[in-house]
């Protein structure tokens, strides 16, 4: 196992079975949604607003 048993969260946007693939590749809308997540997560990390 890769991870040895540590907890982790995979995030990302995109269908991840299309992830590392040699036709990887996003659709507009999953990026504009992972750009959005990963604004709300950098602001609550520095507490700037709550996640939803």
């Amino acid at each position: 196992m890769f991870l040895k048993g540590i907890p982790t969260v995979k995030v990302g946007p995109g269908d991840s079975r299309r992830s590392h693939t040699p036709d990887e590749y996003l659709e507009v809308l999953e990026f504009e949604e992972g750009v959005e997540f990963y604004e709300r997560l950098i602001r609550a990390y520095f507490s700037f607003e709550d996640v939803y």
